[in-house]
């Protein structure tokens, strides 16, 4: 079954649920566990598709399969390096960066449910 990418069901709901969570705390009605670890959760769902679609664009992806385990991983690893390990470095943020080992476990939850969710969705034909 062909990858939807920007179209994709999981993609459009780690969407919609990070949108929610951003309107909430922009409306000042948050909690700790939703505007820190849900939007890391949800981090791969979205950036995983986006990523793939630009891969395809450019022929460096050669296949419309779902995303695969190790297109995951890479995403789970570069995410992780980039945001917990080589930004916090910087001082360049207007709020300070601070590396939390909590993110890089809610990135791995994340990837290890889209990737059930991918899964299963395309095993029974979207």
């Amino acid at each position: 079954m062909r990858f939807l990418y920007l179209r994709d069901r999981v993609f459009i709901f780690c969407l919609s649920a990070y949108a929610v969570t951003f309107g909430l705390r922009w409306f000042g009605l948050q909690n700790v566990l939703a505007s820190s670890y849900l939007n890391d959760v949800l981090c791969v769902g979205v950036v995983v598709p986006i990523m793939l679609f630009a891969a395809r664009w450019v022929k460096f992806r050669r296949h419309d399969m779902p995303p695969t385990a190790e297109e995951i991983i890479v995403a789970v690893l570069v995410w992780s390096l980039m945001y917990e390990v080589a930004l916090p470095r910087f001082d360049f943020w207007a709020t300070p960066m601070t590396p939390d080992p909590f993110d890089v476990t809610a990135y791995a939850v994340g990837g290890a449910l889209v990737s059930l969710a991918w899964r299963w969705a395309y095993a029974k034909g979207v």
